[in-house]
């Protein structure tokens, strides 16, 4: 059973696999001292008094409130308006320096985060073009 939990890493899962709870078999391994992996824990930071812990795409969240919204809020002094997001300039997202900050419709961000196209692939498909033309 322990095997079985190292390959799958996960109590739920082991758990789902002999038709027990997962209270059972947490408790099976500590009656018996099995070490159990440890997840790795996100830092957390609090701001005014909130707990702010990062997701899983990375940015710091308080129920449904992110970091780094509040932070371009109280900056601007303006809301970020529907449908709008908050950028940051240098793509890194643990970077809350108000001058990093920038709100942006999605499409404009998306396209602001795209990585750019191939070079080879632009002076291709140019080439082909100036084929035509002549």
């Amino acid at each position: 059973m322990y095997r079985d939990y190292l390959q799958l890493r996960s109590i739920k899962k082991t758990a789902e696999l002999y038709g027990r709870s997962r209270s059972t078999i947490l408790q099976t391994f500590k009656n018996h001292d099995l070490p159990l992996t440890v997840r790795k824990s996100h830092p957390t930071i609090i701001y005014q008094g909130r707990r702010f812990w990062q997701d899983k795409n990375g940015y710091y969240n308080c129920r449904g409130k992110l970091l780094h919204h509040i932070l371009w809020e109280q900056h601007t002094g303006r809301k970020v308006p529907r449908g709008w997001q908050v950028g940051f300039k240098n793509k890194n997202n643990l970077d809350f320096r108000p001058e990093n900050l920038y709100c942006a419709t999605l499409d404009e961000i998306l396209s602001r985060n795209r990585p750019l196209e191939n070079p080879k692939r632009i002076w291709s498909r140019n080439r082909a073009r100036l084929a035509q033309a002549a």
